[in-house]
């Protein structure tokens, strides 16, 4: 996703979510990566369209569908992904992050409650305690502990260019896992 221009008709990050969707769906891709163009995901809400009434397509919405492609999704955070941001990597299957990347749902501090499945997804991946933590406090977790608590999948200097690395080493644990099934009583050579 490219940084939001300053124009009043800019796309939302739902509508360039919902439109990369259709792409893969339209297309057969085999993967998704989502990505800013500048080190922040995205960092929440325009807070100048607090007051004003939605617009289509709703982030919960894009997000369902985004949770639910049959393709791996990957987001790639190299700075912060708060709020909305967060919510979109969670919604992703894996998130690939840089040293220096954050994540948190920080509306709190202004009043609101996250509200794309981001409390749900969070409490999944991390747990009930440290879920709690940062929903109700609006703590920013840094790129180690998320590691540590599991809401990120790896940590990397380049996440630009560790994505096909992570995705070729999950190829390899899956067909070794394949193969084992298939034949279990083959020895295994150390």
């Amino acid at each position: 996703m490219r940084r939001p221009s300053p124009e009043p008709d800019r796309p939302t990050a739902a509508r360039r979510i919902a439109g990369c969707i259709a792409v893969a769906a339209d297309h057969a891709i085999d993967r998704l990566i989502l990505r800013s163009a500048c080190r922040v995901l995205v960092a929440g809400a325009d807070a100048g369209e607090f007051g004003k009434p939605p617009e289509a397509p709703h982030l919960n919405d894009v997000l369902w569908r985004l949770a639910e492609l049959s393709i791996p999704t990957i987001a790639v955070l190299e700075g912060a992904a708060l709020g909305g941001g967060c919510e979109i990597a969670l919604a992703c299957r894996a998130r690939i992050a840089g040293p220096k990347a954050q994540l948190g749902l920080p509306e709190v501090k202004l009043g609101l409650v996250p509200g794309a499945g981001g409390t749900q997804r969070l409490r999944r991946l991390v747990g009930m305690p440290l879920a709690l933590d940062v929903i109700v406090t609006g703590r920013t977790l840094t790129a180690r502990q998320a590691l540590e608590a599991g809401a990120i999948t790896a940590i990397s200097n380049s996440p630009r260019l560790s994505i096909p690395l992570e995705i070729w080493k999950r190829r390899v644990r899956l067909q070794n896992a394949a193969q084992q099934v298939r034949s279990p009583h083959r020895r295994q050579s150390n």
